[in-house]
């Protein structure tokens, strides 16, 4: 691809270490599939430059007094209640409570330089070869494409496992402390079979439970979300965590049912989906 007629957003990438805008390294991209395939986790350090990462987060910024302040209590199944009958010692007993700021893909307008690098066909390609898919669709639904996650002091993500198979985030910003993701494999199996003691391990932060990552501001990461029970560990200090979450599908178009968008986003969505109703 011509230099010329890279998009503007491609200044914001370190395209000498991940020169995504060319035809795809077949041996370097193999190396990482390796790793997303053996560990659950494919992590890309200084997938943007410093500047890059900075001004990304200050358009995040911008836009967070709009978003959506979320705060719940749930275990790892992301449930407010445990099944019954289930012993006291079991990983479902254990809950969180915590508080996050959500955007939605829809609050972030074409001028938006985040969602111009989301947009660019150059990342998605690149996303897909170390999946290993030979399509990818950006995620087609309005509201879930792209968003931005943001944890003040004291606030964590709750260990869970995802519905996707690979989930991209793109930390855009680091906290002054905390907040590191952490993660345990194959705690889920094809058949979506919980491994309740490795689980049980993770929820009471036994010694080694999980593995801890490096992810400074500017780190693209992917990792296999359904089959890995990951969270990020409690913010500290004033300066909050600011993570872009980048979704795609193996399947086009296909979109979330308006009950999951109107619990994620609150009721900012719930009057836009509700104004459609009645249309």
């Amino acid at each position: 691809m011509d230099s010329e007629r890279l998009p503007v957003v491609a200044e914001l990438v370190d395209l000498d270490r991940y020169p995504i805008h060319e035809p795809l390294n077949a041996a370097q991209i193999s190396r990482w599939r390796e790793a997303l395939d053996n560990s659950g986790v494919c992590n890309l350090k200084g997938f943007l430059k410093p500047d890059g990462a900075r001004h990304l987060a200050a358009e995040a910024e911008v836009l967070l007094p709009s978003g959506y302040q979320r705060t719940f209590t749930a275990n790892f199944r992301y449930a407010a209640e445990a099944s019954p009958n289930l012993p006291l010692g079991h990983p479902e007993h254990c809950f969180w409570t915590t508080s996050s700021t959500h955007l939605a893909s829809d609050q972030f307008g074409p001028e938006s330089l985040l969602k111009q690098l989301y947009e660019w066909s150059a990342l998605t390609r690149f996303v897909a070869a170390i999946q290993g898919k030979h399509e990818l669709y950006r995620d087609a639904d309005e509201f879930q494409a792209l968003n931005v996650i943001a944890l003040e002091s004291g606030n964590r993500t709750i260990y869970h496992h995802d519905h996707c198979d690979c989930v991209v985030t793109l930390l855009l910003q680091e906290p002054e402390a905390g907040g590191e993701f952490v993660y345990r494999p194959e705690t889920r199996n094809s058949n979506l079979e919980f491994d309740i003691d490795a689980i049980t391990e993770v929820v009471e932060e036994r010694p080694d439970s999980v593995r801890h990552i490096e992810r400074g501001a500017g780190t693209l990461t992917l990792f296999r979300g359904r089959h890995t029970l990951h969270g990020v560990l409690p913010v500290e200090g004033q300066r909050r965590r600011v993570s872009a979450v980048l979704s795609y599908d193996a399947t086009p178009n296909r979109i979330a049912p308006d009950a999951k968008n109107i619990r994620l986003y609150g009721p900012r969505v719930e009057s836009i989906l509700a104004e459609r109703r009645g249309a």
